[in-house]
C-alpha cells in the first residue's frame, strides 16, 4: 500500500480561529450565539477536516458566554464532536436529535465517514497481509476495497449514483488525493489505491462504521474507526524483520508494476501520436487535391467552353 496522503490543513482553521477570537471580544450576553455559529462555519469551512484546535478554543469560550448553556450552543458542540470522533450514522442515530445539518455540514461529514472507512480497510489489510476474493488484500494482489452497499448504509445514501458522485467529489473537492480512491461499477467497490491520512482525533473513540472483510470467513462487525485506533498498537507491537522485509517486498513489485504500466502508457501515446500524425498528412492531401482540382484545365478529350479559362 503506497504511503499516505497528507491531510488538508492549515489557512481555513486559522480563518475559524480568527473568527472565534471576534467572538470574544462580543458582548457577553451574544458570545453563546457568535460561539455557536463560529462552529458551524468549522463545519463547513472548505478544506476543514482536523477540529481540535478549534474545540479548544470553543472550550475556553464557552465559560465566558452570558448563556454557557445556550441549546444552539450545546447542539454547536455536539455536532463538532461527531466531525471529531464520529460518523455519519452517529449524527443519525443521536438521542436525542440533532438539528438538520446544512448540505455543506452532510457532504463534510461524509467525506470523513469516508476517510475512516478508507483508512480502516488499509489497516485490515496491513494487519492481516492477504484477503478474500470479495474482500481486498496483497494475497489477491488486490488493492483494499469497500462494498458499496456498506458505503451507502454508512454514509446515508439511497442510491449508487449518489454514492458514485460522493467518492467522485471526495477525490476532485474532498480530502481524497487523485488516484487515491478507484470505482469498479461492475463489482460494486470501491479501491483504496492510497491510504489517507487521519485527523488525530479520527479512531480515538469507536464510531460504528461499517465493518472490512479481511479474510475469506466472515469478519466480526467491528468499527472501521476501532480497526484504525488499533492497529497503530498492533503494527508497532507485533512488526518483526520479517514483516518488514514482506512489505518491502510488496512495495518493489507495486513498483515494478507502476513501471511497466507507464512503459505500456507511452508506447500507446506513441502510436496515438503516430496515427494522428498520419491521419493530418492524408487530410493535407486530399485536401491539396481538392484545391487542384479547381483550378486545373481539364483533358483534351472535354475541351474547355468558348472564353473559358483561369
Amino acid at each position: 500500500m503506497p504511503a499516505a496522503a497528507p491531510m488538508p490543513c492549515g489557512r481555513p482553521a486559522a480563518t475559524v480561529l480568527n473568527r472565534l477570537d471576534a467572538v470574544a471580544a462580543q458582548p457577553a450576553a451574544d458570545r453563546a450565539a457568535g460561539l455557536a455559529a463560529a462552529l458551524i462555519e468549522a463545519t463547513t469551512a472548505p478544506g476543514l477536516y482536523a477540529f481540535q484546535e478549534i474545540v479548544d478554543r470553543a472550550q475556553q469560550l464557552r465559560p465566558q458566554c452570558g448563556r454557557p448553556d445556550d441549546p444552539r450552543l450545546l447542539d454547536a458542540l455536539k455536532v463538532l464532536d461527531i466531525f471529531m470522533y464520529g460518523g455519519y450514522q452517529d449524527y443519525v442515530t443521536a438521542t436525542p436529535a440533532l438539528p438538520p445539518l446544512l448540505p455543506a455540514q452532510t457532504t463534510r461529514l461524509r467525506f470523513l465517514t469516508l476517510l475512516t472507512l478508507a483508512r480502516g480497510a488499509s489497516a485490515a489489510v496491513l494487519i492481516s497481509g492477504s484477503g478474500s476474493g470479495s474482500g481486498s488484500g496483497s494475497g489477491s494482489g488486490m488493492p483494499p476495497s469497500l462494498d458499496y452497499r456498506d458505503l451507502q448504509a454508512a454514509l446515508g445514501l439511497a442510491s449508487t449514483r449518489d454514492l458514485e458522485d460522493l467518492l467522485i467529489n471526495a477525490v476532485e473537492q474532498g480530502p481524497f488525493h487523485s488516484g487515491s480512491l478507484k470505482l469498479d461499477p461492475r463489482h460494486a467497490r470501491a479501491y483504496v489505491m492510497v491510504a489517507p491520512a487521519l485527523p488525530a482525533t479520527r479512531g480515538a473513540q469507536a464510531a460504528p462504521l461499517v465493518p472490512v472483510t479481511t479474510t475469506a470467513a466472515a469478519a466480526p462487525t467491528a468499527s472501521a474507526a476501532t480497526l484504525a485506533a488499533e492497529t497503530a498498537a498492533r503494527v508497532d507491537r507485533d512488526r518483526t524483520a520479517a514483516d518488514v522485509a514482506v512489505a518491502l517486498a510488496r512495495f518493489r513489485a507495486l513498483a515494478q508494476r507502476c513501471r511497466r504500466a507507464d512503459a505500456g502508457l507511452e508506447a500507446r501515446i506513441a502510436a496515438c501520436r503516430a496515427d494522428a500524425a498520419g491521419a493530418a498528412s492524408s487530410m493535407a492531401r486530399m485536401a491539396r487535391d481538392k484545391r487542384l482540382r479547381t483550378v486545373v484545365a481539364p483533358t483534351a478529350s472535354h475541351p474547355p467552353a468558348s472564353g473559358s479559362g483561369l
